[in-house]
């Protein structure tokens, strides 16, 4: 059986703009809103106005010296311009393309935020 450890900053650094988002400079860490493994899939909450694909950000995947813990940035490369009113996506990436053995622990450095940005 195999199991998925999640440690979670439960602080939320961006400044919401009308229970949203702030479009953060280039290079933030991204405000989260869900962070799930399953089925080899890394799934990811971000609020968008509009412009926030996958391509919107680089993960950063580090691995601990002893192997057994992953520990993942991510990192918005692209801002997102628009103007609708912030609303959900998930973005999904796969273990294997980020080189994560699913096997051991995974953690993510993102600030997680409670409040919903839609």
């Amino acid at each position: 059986m195999r199991s998925f450890v999640l440690m979670i900053c439960l602080a939320c650094g961006a400044a919401p703009v009308a229970a949203g988002l702030s479009p953060l400079p280039e290079g933030e860490l991204e405000p989260i809103h869900l962070f799930k493994i399953a089925n080899g899939v890394v799934s990811v909450g971000v609020a968008t106005t509009g412009y926030t694909n996958e391509k919107s950000f680089r993960i950063d995947v580090s691995r601990a010296p002893n192997g057994r813990v992953y520990t993942l940035k991510i990192v918005r490369t692209l801002r997102d311009e628009g103007k609708a009113m912030p609303g959900p996506i998930v973005l999904n990436y796969r273990l294997r393309d980020l080189k994560i053995d699913p096997r051991f622990v995974v953690k993510v450095e993102n600030p997680f935020c409670e409040e919903e940005p839609w």
